[in-house]
């Protein structure tokens, strides 16, 4: 099985996760971090990557209304572009 395809089954029911499991479930792809910021919160995860020197990191939108969303936004566009590779 290819990784993309690992990564996808390990966080594909991201929308019924709470954000304790959700953030474990990120730790698969990568690194997660959630951040409060001045008008929200905000998600981001250091993609794992093979090739030295490279980094790829998806991030949520700045202003979601709380940490679930943010990371609920983060993991869906992980998967999405994770899907897209498979």
């Amino acid at each position: 099985m290819s990784q993309a395809l690992e990564a996808i089954n390990k966080i594909k029911d991201y929308q019924q996760c709470n954000l304790s499991d959700l953030l474990l479930k990120m730790c698969h792809l990568g690194e997660p971090s959630i951040h409060k910021m001045r008008n929200g919160w905000w998600c981001k995860v250091d993609m794992h990557v093979s090739a030295k020197g490279s980094r790829f990191v998806i991030e949520s939108d700045s202003n979601c209304d709380n940490p679930s969303e943010a990371a609920r936004q983060c993991a869906g566009r992980a998967l999405t572009i994770l899907k897209q590779w498979s």
